[in-house]
């Protein structure tokens, strides 16, 4: 690859990599691009270069750190959806309640069993920590809609009035600028 007038290119991968981490080192210790050209022997704009190259790859990480913890996020809700529907399941049907009463009749203890049937419909509870659990993994994934911008009615009023203002103005300057300059249509305006 030969030299340059800043010195020699790097070679091989493994003094690239090198480099660049030389240079990530000089970006975390807060060192301009001049510092670092004079410090390795290299051009401003070669550096630059190795900074974008930084760049883009710090945020190709990044960006699969922050993928992987979506992944992560999104099997802890699955599990968490996965219980509150086997609770609801198990909140629906049929309960049978037995009542044991134990009483004494002519002197000899009688047990009374009594049983009672209710039909439940499910608890409501599993159904809501289901939904936030949807909600959320709706979230995670960007599948919600955009949010609504609210408008500031004021500032959009005013802007209207200064653009209606600016075009009245335009208007008397091109009417009254006819046989006099801009300054005597100016006083005349502030008459």
């Amino acid at each position: 690859m030969g030299s340059t007038q800043y010195g020699r290119k790097t070679k091989s991968p493994a003094e690239r990599e090198a480099h660049l981490a030389r240079v990530s080192e000089g970006i975390a210790d807060g060192r301009t691009v001049r510092e670092q050209a004079e410090e390795l022997d290299r051009s401003p704009s070669a550096i630059v270069v190795d900074r974008r190259i930084l760049r883009m790859r710090w945020l190709e990480q990044n960006e699969q750190n922050i993928t992987a913890e979506k992944y992560d996020q999104l099997e802890k809700l699955n599990r968490i959806e996965e219980e509150a529907w086997a609770a609801w399941d198990r909140s629906i049907g049929e309960t049978v309640k037995q009542t044991r009463r134990i009483s004494q009749q002519n002197g000899e203890r009688v047990q009374t069993v009594s049983e009672e049937t209710a039909t439940t419909a499910g608890d409501p509870r599993y159904l809501e920590q289901i939904n936030k659990a949807v909600s959320r993994r709706c979230q995670i994934l960007g599948l919600n809609a955009p949010a609504e911008a609210t408008i500031n009615a004021t500032s959009i009023n005013i802007q209207a009035q200064l653009d209606i203002g600016i075009r009245d103005a335009a208007k008397w300057l091109e009417g009254h600028s006819a046989g006099r300059s801009i300054q005597a249509a100016a006083v005349a305006g502030k008459e």
